[in-house]
C-alpha cells in the first residue's frame, strides 16, 4: 500500500452463505472482472463471522463471542463487521 497506493475492495462473506459462494464462482472467477479488480484495487476477503484479529484505522477488532463449533454455521458477527455496519452477505466494502 505504501509503495503502490490503491483502494481496498473487501468481499465480506460467511462460510454458510450460498450467494457468497455464487459470487466467488460466477463473478470473481471471471477473468475480465478479476483483471479489473486487481488493476484498480487490493482485493481482500473477510469472513464476517471469523475469528481473526484485525487492526484497521488504529483499532484492533476481534470476535470475542466466536464459537469454533459453529465454524461452518451461523456464528457471532466479528467486531469489524459491526464497525462497517454489515447487515447482509455478501457485501462489498
Amino acid at each position: 500500500q505504501k509503495k503502490t497506493p490503491k483502494k481496498i475492495m473487501m468481499d465480506v462473506y460467511t462460510n454458510w452463505c450460498g450467494p457468497c459462494k455464487m459470487l466467488d464462482r460466477n463473478t470473481f472467477q471471471n477473468q475480465q472482472v478479476a483483471n479489473y479488480v486487481n488493476e484498480h484495487y487490493y482485493a481482500v476477503k473477510f469472513n464476517a463471522e471469523g475469528n481473526d484479529q484485525i487492526t484497521f484505522d488504529g483499532k484492533t477488532f476481534s470476535n470475542p463471542n466466536y464459537n469454533p463449533a459453529n465454524a461452518n454455521r451461523r456464528n457471532s458477527p466479528h467486531e469489524l463487521s459491526r464497525y462497517f455496519q454489515i447487515q447482509a452477505y455478501p457485501t462489498i466494502v
